[in-house]
């Protein structure tokens, strides 16, 4: 490569054509540093049929039969083919690889045959069929001892599982939702009270403005529901049931127990207010 192409060389191209050596070696395209049968044939532009008609000659046959030893060991002249291999290396571990193998019959290794296959006879005739010799006796022996030694499979009758009950569905409360459902309890409880007691004008002390201002942001404060005297539009004056909302702008809006509704009220308009103590 040097002398046809002396002004391409480099580490690169060198460390490419190490690797394509090492990969042709194990294909079995080079052996010993020259092209073996196989190169020639894939260097001269063969066919596929005649390159693996040249690569099958240098490739050992494989075996269907085994030597089975009576210290449990098997010992393969060759390649397994797959219909034999498989089921052999359930039975069996692998202990040596190569052109052959070897594989030893172990306690671990008959558990996993019978996990496969639970009938012991059939795998004693598996053997039988692909060994070159009669089956040793303590390889049959190993077999039908690691089979009685497993525990039988028993059916029962298992009660079904009965149905999970259905949960209840779950209804997120909000603090607005909070608020407005204790008012309304808060709202029956005194109607109960003030129908049974029924609250005098003269119970109400007269106020000036300051200090209903400032027992509104007491009640507002603590959230205490109050009475208070109220002109009403028609001259009269009423003694209204309140919760106090909010203050502000020289208005009052406080929910009306009476009319069941948030009102509106005037500072200007209230002469009094006194709250109503509930006893737990």
């Amino acid at each position: 490569m040097d002398y046809r192409w002396p002004r391409r060389r480099g580490s690169k191209r060198s460390s490419v054509l190490r690797t394509l050596s090492q990969e042709a070696g194990v294909l079995g395209i080079l052996n010993g540093g020259g092209l073996s049968s196989a190169g020639r044939r894939l260097a001269a532009a063969s066919d596929s049929a005649a390159l693996a008609k040249a690569v099958t000659a240098h490739l050992a046959a494989e075996v269907d039969t085994v030597l089975i030893q009576a210290d449990h060991t098997i010992v393969a002249a060759g390649p397994l083919t797959p219909a034999v291999g498989r089921p052999l290396r359930d039975l069996a571990d692998v202990e040596s690889r190569g052109h052959g193998c070897v594989l030893r019959i172990s306690n671990a290794s008959l558990r996993r045959a019978l996990t496969v296959d639970a009938d012991p006879q059939a795998w004693i005739e598996f053997l039988r069929t692909i060994s070159s010799k009669n089956v040793p006796q303590p390889v049959i022996y190993a077999i039908t001892d690691a089979a009685r030694s497993l525990p039988g499979v028993r059916s029962d009758f298992v009660a079904p599982c009965p149905p999970a009950p259905r949960r209840r569905p779950r209804t997120r409360a909000t603090a607005a939702t909070v608020v407005k459902t204790l008012r309304v309890l808060r709202a029956e409880e005194l109607r109960e009270r003030v129908d049974e007691a029924p609250i005098d004008i003269s119970e109400v002390p007269r106020m000036d403005s300051s200090t209903v201002v400032a027992s509104v942001k007491y009640a507002i404060d603590h959230n205490e529901t109050v009475h208070l005297t109220h002109a009403e539009s028609d001259g009269s004056t009423a003694v209204l049931l309140v919760d106090p909302i909010r203050l502000g702008g020289g208005s009052l809006t406080a929910y009306d127990h009476h009319a069941e509704q948030v009102r509106t009220l005037a500072v200007s308009r209230i002469s009094g207010v006194v709250a109503i103590q509930i006893s737990a």
